[in-house]
């Protein structure tokens, strides 16, 4: 029976020895630590500050209505109070968006574009004064689709049928550029909405 007990007690030992072992390197200072990545802003933390997002090789008017949406979303959830500028801060949340990529992804039967499909990413960080970074996400992103500019108006198109808006009236009127520059526009529009609500729901899911 002491043999059974003496193996037993091995087998024991072996278990719970790496976990022994680790947690004593987190507690020694070796080097290790725990790192929460999401970790709270303390609530005494409220002045909030959305920097001008630079827009890169993208639209700088894409940028404007994603900054403007972002601080609409921040203003009605009432966890931070906006200030005009940096010097009023105590965080600064700052997005860097990544070149938009667009991508074909519906054609006719003679291999003309009908829609195409664009995705936006941005990199996402919230900054002390001292400019250290007390929270961050990486490759935030969205995706939405828009009708060819040259090509004909397909009323069936996913982006037609799916978001936007157009008076009848307002068909009569247009060529088929015309109302692919429309749709465009709308498309751009929403997809900034989509990105400043999925950037939101990261920001204050840390929180």
């Amino acid at each position: 029976m002491k043999g059974v007990g003496d193996r037993r007690w091995r087998y024991v030992l072996l278990t719970i020895w790496p976990v022994v072992t680790l947690l004593s390197l987190l507690s020694t200072g070796c080097g290790y630590s725990v790192v929460r990545p999401q970790a709270p802003v303390p609530d005494a933390i409220s002045r909030l500050h959305v920097a001008a997002i630079e827009a890169g090789n993208g639209d700088p008017v894409f940028a404007d209505r994603l900054r403007r949406g972002l601080r609409t979303l921040i203003r009605r959830q009432g966890r931070f109070t906006l200030t005009a500028g940096a010097e009023g801060a105590e965080v600064i949340l700052r997005v860097d968006l990544d070149e938009p990529f667009t991508r074909p992804v519906s054609f006719d039967e003679y291999d003309e574009v009908l829609d195409y499909e664009t995705t936006v990413v941005a990199n996402v960080r919230l900054e002390g004064r001292d400019g250290e970074e007390l929270w961050g996400v990486e490759r935030i992103s969205s995706t939405r689709g828009h009708a060819a500019v040259s090509a004909a108006v397909v009323t069936s198109s996913a982006q037609f049928v799916g978001g936007g808006s157009a008076l009848a009236s307002d068909l009569e009127e247009m060529d088929a550029v015309q109302l692919g520059e429309v749709r465009r526009a709308v498309a751009s529009e929403t997809l900034a909405t989509d990105l400043a609500r999925a950037i939101h729901a990261r920001l204050m899911g840390g929180f």
